[in-house]
């Protein structure tokens, strides 16, 4: 889901659960040590060594990513508080105008699917 695409194809799942079983992880190269770690961990192959659902939540990756989400909420807000104020304050004929425009926050990340 980070990166957009399944990290194994094959025309049928037989294909797929073979590539699976014998090739390694590739990761694009933009992905950060950390991201890296916490995929190969969740797709490990031995489930008695495969991290569970309580530690993905612990894992320094997410935290990360879920504090920086709420700095650009709240610096998101903000913004949208000022920008909503100008528009408001602001009239094309000297008039006041109540037309909002609300920023969009951009995406934490963005998927791409693929026929």
């Amino acid at each position: 889901m980070v990166a957009g695409y399944q990290p194994f194809y094959g025309k049928t799942v037989a294909e797929i659960f073979q590539k699976i079983r014998s090739q390694p992880l590739q990761f694009p190269e933009h992905f950060s040590a950390p991201l890296r770690e916490l995929i190969t961990r969740m797709l490990d192959r031995d489930a008695a060594r495969r991290i569970t659902i309580n530690e993905i939540r612990r894992h320094a990756w997410l935290r990360t990513r879920q504090q920086q989400q709420q700095q650009q909420q709240s610096t998101s807000s903000s913004t949208t508080q000022q920008q909503v104020a100008v528009d408001m304050a602001t009239g094309a004929d000297g008039t006041v105008s109540y037309t909002s425009r609300v920023p969009t926050r951009p995406a934490a990340f963005s998927l791409r699917a693929s026929a």
